[in-house]
């Protein structure tokens, strides 16, 4: 699975087990859309996702189906 193939997935999923099964398939480190830097924890609960970057103050908040506007594999 490449690349493109996780990215179209992450944007196809709408339930938290599909996301949970997403991540435990790849052990790839995930990117902010918008300025690339790498993601240092992501925490699903009740539909939302919070994540945090490495080495930055930035934290995000969204429902998971609108992830893959803000992360990317």
């Amino acid at each position: 699975m490449n690349v493109n193939d996780l990215n179209k997935r992450l944007k196809n999923v709408d339930s938290e087990e599909q996301l949970s099964l997403l991540f435990f398939k790849t052990n790839r480190k995930m990117h902010g859309v918008l300025h690339g830097k790498e993601v240092a924890i992501i925490t699903i609960k009740d539909g939302y996702a919070r994540y945090s970057y490495v080495d930055s103050e930035i934290k995000g908040y969204c429902t998971i189906n609108k992830l893959y506007q803000y992360l990317t594999f």
